[in-house]
C-alpha cells in the first residue's frame, strides 16, 4: 500500500454523516493532533477553555460537505436555491445558524465517544 492510499483509508475511516435542521452534513473527525491544536489554541490564562472558539476550530476542520443546504438556510429572505459547499459558505452557515453549529458539535461529541468506546473494546480483546 502506498502512502496516498493509506491516507485515503484514514480519511475514510474518520468520515460520517449527520442529519440536522433538515439537511445532511458530511463530517470528518479531526485527527488527534488537530483536536489538540484546537483545544490548546483556545485555552486562556489559568487553564480555562474557550469552548465556543475551540468547537468552531473543530467544525472548521470537520465539516467537509452537505446536502440540501440552501441560501435561505443562512438568510430566510434569500432564494431557496442550493448553497454550494465551500469554506466561505461553511463560515457563513456556522456564523448565522448557531443551532446547526450546536447540533454538529453534539454529533461530533457523540461520534468521538462512540469511537473511543470501540477502540477501548478492541484494546481489551
Amino acid at each position: 500500500m502506498d502512502i496516498a492510499s493509506f491516507k485515503a483509508k484514514l480519511d475514510g475511516a474518520r468520515a460520517f454523516e449527520c442529519a440536522a435542521g433538515g439537511f445532511t452534513f458530511r463530517l470528518r473527525m479531526p485527527t488527534p493532533h488537530a483536536w489538540r491544536l484546537a483545544i490548546e489554541r483556545h485555552v486562556r490564562e489559568g487553564g480555562m477553555l474557550e469552548h465556543a472558539r475551540a468547537m468552531r476550530s473543530v467544525l472548521d476542520v470537520a465539516l467537509v460537505g452537505w446536502e440540501g443546504v440552501t441560501w435561505s438556510a443562512v438568510m430566510p429572505d434569500a432564494p431557496a436555491d442550493p448553497l454550494p459547499f465551500s469554506a466561505e459558505a461553511r463560515a457563513l452557515l456556522l456564523d448565522e445558524r448557531q443551532d446547526l453549529a450546536d447540533a454538529l458539535a453534539t454529533a461530533i461529541g457523540i461520534e468521538l465517544h462512540r469511537r473511543r468506546e470501540a477502540l477501548e473494546a478492541v484494546r481489551k480483546n
